[in-house]
């Protein structure tokens, strides 16, 4: 995240988009990941271009670059300091969290969302659509998920990835409350009642 540059993001005419991102663990490999409306362009999320095109403009400076993510003072995000920042954010949700839990729940919610869209209790996770858009190299990665989504599904049966994107008012959500009694999730801050959506 702290090397995402604004270039990366690719929206045509009709608002159909794409990343496409250098990956530095397989020597700058360009990967392209198709991404849905709601995260690239909708105007009622946090989207790719609600963020280029309102966010980022009220901090950018002259340190800034076409790097995506920036301080409030205008220059790009270290990769150190913004784990930092991520860890700050997420342990006010679960004590142990660090951000390479957000690849785990996005894994995990991908396959639940695939489950619900193939019939629900009796459809199934569909690990290659999930394998193909997370891009791990083998199947079998994308499948040790499978037992962690199944828990979390029995206890919340809903697309946790369309909830994150959805906004709520406070008191009408119940997700945080049930993953807490579950103890699946640690104390969940008082600050902030809507549990994993704000990571």
């Amino acid at each position: 995240m702290a090397l995402m540059k604004c270039s990366y993001v690719h929206i045509d005419d009709v608002d159909n988009g794409r990343l496409s991102f250098p990956q530095p663990k397989v020597h700058g490999e360009v990967r392209n990941c198709v991404l849905p409306k709601a995260v690239l362009i909708s105007s009622v999320h946090k989207s790719f271009k609600n963020y280029i095109d309102n966010i980022r403009p009220k901090v950018e400076s002259q340190y800034s670059g076409d790097f995506l993510y920036l301080q409030e003072d205008g220059k790009p995000f270290t990769i150190r300091h913004l784990g930092h920042r991520l860890s700050e954010t997420g342990k006010m949700v679960v004590d142990y969290y660090h951000p390479y839990m957000a690849h785990h729940w996005c894994v995990i919610a991908k396959l639940i969302q695939s489950k619900i869209r193939s019939g629900g209790i009796k459809g199934t996770f569909d690990y290659f659509a999930v394998n193909r858009w997370i891009g791990h190299k083998t199947i079998q990665t994308t499948m040790i998920y499978g037992g962690p989504a199944m828990d979390y599904y029995e206890i919340y049966p809903f697309d946790w990835y369309n909830h994150a994107l959805n906004h709520f008012n406070g008191g009408k959500c119940d997700f945080p409350n049930r993953l807490q009694k579950s103890r699946l999730l640690g104390k969940v801050s008082p600050e902030n009642r809507y549990g994993p959506e704000e990571i």
